[in-house]
């Protein structure tokens, strides 16, 4: 069986999703293939942050995505284990939302559909060949049985963090070098606010969300090391140790009701991210750390990139190259100064003598905190931000 599309994108989460319906406005044939089948769970930590509404919203998603009643996140509170540490609030009307990732890429993932894009869930993609002059041959079975064959003008890998397409195209980077590893909950619960919190030891980080408007749902996610997580027999167990430490002062303790959930690890280097007829988008355009909760705009805000770069191309393989090319550069010359923030804070908060005098400033300059959750929360450059000087200082003692 053989099936023709201009565009095949593997991966339908929200960077796939999202990239397979602006492809669908501007007239391209577009097959999205993925392995699951939705809803499916999302290990993560289920958060939107303003700068990803402010992209729902350009893509006319948004209310769709606050119709399914997330929970409003004003800030975020970060913790060194149990002290309380700083806090830092988004601007001024300017929010994030928490939100199961099952029901958040269940929606994208509809809209895709209603817009035209054919889906196929289930599908394991098994090889990629390149065809002459351009294009794919790629194969895909259908929970293991069915093969077929997609034959694509363009492939985009949409797959996250261990991204076929990038393997199969030889477009992997080093090794990873920092190896972090999460296990995800629901629970039940009532916390002091509605305020993110971001707990961190030198042993593992702990993470809490709201991610329903009326429910007390959550969502907690803990980070262990790969030395913690090689210590690790009873995974509940551990999980259930770290969070009882950080949740003492909540008015009802929380219960797990889903979970746990695994994933990791999380530092995916690439080479690159276009190729003379493919492009990466998302987790698998690589990836450093969950720590500061910017993967979802970086999967809209690369599905933006792309969908620009294909329909500049359609036609014309010297524009393609050109254009494809340009679409790498974008994405770094966008991503510089995430990936020295993300590294910065993942540098300071590893050690403890740096967590704590980090901390202890931020708490005393709200102000400063303020602009680095504002920052964190792609809704700030790096010119509104200042200067990093505070963290570039305590990243010297780490």
């Amino acid at each position: 069986m053989i099936t023709n599309t201009d565009v095949l994108i593997v991966g339908a989460g929200p960077a796939g999703s999202t990239l397979a319906s602006l492809l669908a406005d501007r007239g391209i044939e577009t097959v999205i293939v993925d392995r699951a089948r939705f809803p499916r769970v999302k290990p993560c930590g289920e958060t939107l942050n303003p700068g990803t509404l402010r992209l729902l919203d350009e893509i006319d998603l948004l209310d769709k995505v606050a119709a399914g009643k997330p929970a409003l996140i004003n800030g975020w509170q970060f913790a060194n284990g149990t002290e309380r540490g700083a806090v830092g609030m988004y601007m001024e009307g300017k929010h994030g939302f928490g939100m199961p990732r099952r029901d958040f890429d269940s929606i994208l993932l509809c809209e895709t559909r209603r817009r035209g894009v054919r889906v196929l869930e289930g599908n394991y993609v098994s090889s990629i060949t390149r065809r002459k002059p351009r294009g794919f041959d790629v194969n895909c079975r259908e929970d293991g049985g069915v093969l077929r064959t997609i034959r694509a003008q363009f492939v985009i890998g949409a797959d996250g963090l261990r991204s076929i397409v990038s393997r199969r195209l030889g477009m992997v980077g080093r090794n990873s070098r920092l190896r972090k590893f999460s296990i995800t909950c629901r629970l039940r619960g009532i916390a002091p606010n509605s305020v993110g919190q971001l707990h961190v030891t030198n042993d593992y980080t702990v993470g809490l969300a709201p991610v329903h408007e009326t429910e007390p749902l959550w969502n907690g996610t803990v980070v262990l090391s790969s030395h913690g997580w090689r210590r690790t027999t009873n995974v509940k167990q551990v999980y259930e140790s770290c969070l009882s430490r950080v949740t003492s002062n909540w008015v009802e303790k929380p219960d797990i009701v889903g979970g746990p959930w695994t994933s990791g690890p999380f530092d995916r280097p690439v080479q690159a991210v276009a190729a003379r007829d493919a492009l990466l988008i998302g987790d698998a355009a690589g990836y450093f750390d969950p720590l500061t909760g910017q993967g979802v705009f970086q999967a809209l805000r690369t599905a933006q990139l792309a969908a620009d770069a294909i329909e500049s191309v359609r036609s014309s393989k010297a524009v393609q190259t050109r254009e494809f090319a340009a679409y790498g550069r974008q994405v770094r010359r966008e991503q510089r100064w995430t990936r020295v923030f993300q590294r910065s804070v993942n540098a300071v908060l590893s050690g403890e003598r740096s967590r704590r005098i980090a901390l202890r400033q931020l708490g005393k300059r709200t102000a400063y905190m303020d602009r680095l959750v504002q920052f964190a929360g792609d809704d700030l450059s790096i010119g509104g931000l200042a200067r990093l000087d505070l963290l570039v200082r305590a990243r010297r003692t780490a």
